[in-house]
């Protein structure tokens, strides 16, 4: 499995209709190994989205934010 890691949360927020203009990034992430029981499969694929997620959204950021 290959995870993707992408801001589009900064465009267009959850729960909400309304987007604002502007580029979201999508970043490719290594593949996960094989082998790893359901449990650290799961933690090991939040926990890398995650990371390189916000990653983008402090990369979008201004300064004056």
């Amino acid at each position: 499995m290959v995870p993707v890691a992408l801001n589009s949360g900064l465009r267009w927020p959850k729960g909400q209709f309304l987007k604002t203009p502007g580029t979201i990034s999508i970043k490719f992430l290594p593949a996960i190994e094989q082998g790893l029981t359901k449990e650290q499969f799961n933690k090991r694929l939040i926990e890398e989205i995650e990371f390189h997620s916000e990653e983008l959204y402090k990369s979008e950021q201004s300064p004056n934010e």
